[in-house]
């Protein structure tokens, strides 16, 4: 049965931890989203996460320790090499506790083969969040944990959410920590053996950061190995991967998704909605681009009124999850499209754009929109 701890004392955790060591889930705040916890090197335990999130065996998990220590421990000796393990130490020292997750050869004496979903290769992180790092400490052991949410549904960003998906799990205790602070999850880079890094997918470090860091320490001599390889499978048939967050339908609510695009023509092909069907319609803005359509959609809101981004990150998955309140069942969710808002230069813009395509499973809209006769015509892209 799912138990939520609001309030947790010092016994509380020590509780926690020994509850994850002897089998059994544990729920934990990060700074970026929910984690749910099993210990990494039990694979009755780590099963049990992919049995109950519905995820693909090919879908990796990352292991959450908590320090640098902790992770070099972690390090296949035989499989890494030296500068593999001088990258990993680095920029963790630099970047942790905080939203990177480095890839690195795992040693498989002390993690179960079926993190690294049978790749050998595992993404590593300490996460800032006081309580994540009291409770890691209190374990002793390594913690895999994904996100603690159903696959392929939104992220959590509260215990609320984590209980929404799990309401009712054998040995599940969620730790209720409150609101994360950042709100999308962790940077995912791989540290490959000819001297260059893959990033995988976009967070709260940068490839700019990242490559900065690598060049002043002389662990790299030119930016371009720094690489973003943003991959949007489609299913599970491509087998297993060595990141996770890669599929093409990811962090979605249980409703249809469009990113709309404002046109300035009506195309051809577009046709008009019918002011009861926008009665149906969930629009999610940022910085009031879509705000002429509020009287005329069912529900509207804005990320960040203000064009924040930060703000606008903090708050995309727990805006996704209240679309699902407005009524799935027969709402569809209209999502501004961050590729043409005119943010490309920015970092942590694009991490959140990475999360709204795969929202959406990529699919778009034009929308036309004239107010003086108060019609709405859509096309698809």
């Amino acid at each position: 049965m799912t138990k939520v701890l609001k309030h947790v004392s010092n016994k509380d955790i020590a509780d926690l931890a020994e509850h994850l060591r002897a089998g059994g889930l544990v729920a934990f705040p990060t700074e970026t989203v929910y984690g749910l916890g099993a210990h990494a090197a039990d694979r009755n335990s780590v099963e049990e996460i992919f049995r109950i999130k519905g995820r693909p065996a090919t879908d990796p998990l990352i292991v959450h320790v908590s320090g640098v220590a902790h992770a070099l421990r972690l390090v296949d000796p035989q499989a890494a090499t030296v500068w593999q393990t001088d990258v990993l130490k680095h920029l963790a020292e630099e970047f942790w506790p905080g939203p990177l997750t480095l890839i690195v050869p795992a040693d498989l004496n002390r993690i179960a083969f079926e993190v690294t979903a049978s790749t050998g290769w595992v993404g590593l992180r300490q996460p800032a969040h006081p309580l994540a790092q009291e409770f890691l400490e209190a374990c002793a052991v390594p913690v895999a944990a994904p996100s603690a949410n159903l696959f392929g549904h939104v992220s959590p960003t509260c215990a609320d959410h984590v209980e929404f998906d799990f309401p009712d799990v054998d040995k599940l205790w969620i730790i209720d920590g409150g609101r994360c602070g950042f709100g999308i999850e962790s940077t995912v880079m791989r540290i490959n053996a000819d001297k260059t890094v893959d990033i995988f997918r976009r967070g709260g470090v940068g490839p700019s950061q990242i490559s900065a860091s690598l060049l002043q320490a002389g662990l790299l001599t030119d930016s371009v190995a720094v690489r973003v390889v943003e991959k949007y499978f489609k299913g599970n048939s491509h087998g297993s991967d060595v990141a996770p967050g890669q599929a093409l339908v990811h962090y979605a609510p249980r409703m249809p998704v469009f990113m709309i695009s404002r046109s300035d023509g009506r195309a051809p092909e577009s046709r008009p909605v019918a002011h009861a069907e926008l009665k149906n319609i969930v629009l999610l803005d940022f910085a009031g681009n879509y705000k002429e359509l509020a009287p005329f959609v069912g529900h509207y809101r804005d990320l960040s009124i203000a064009g924040s981004i930060d703000e606008a990150v903090y708050s995309l998955f727990e805006s996704l999850r209240w679309a699902e309140t407005c009524g799935a069942e027969r709402h569809t969710l209209w999502i501004f499209d961050p590729r043409n808002i005119g943010h490309s230069g920015n970092e942590l813009f694009l991490a959140m754009q990475d999360r709204i395509i795969r929202s959406a499973s990529a699919r778009a809209l034009n929308v036309c929109f004239k107010p003086d006769s108060d019609q709405v015509y859509v096309s698809a892209r």
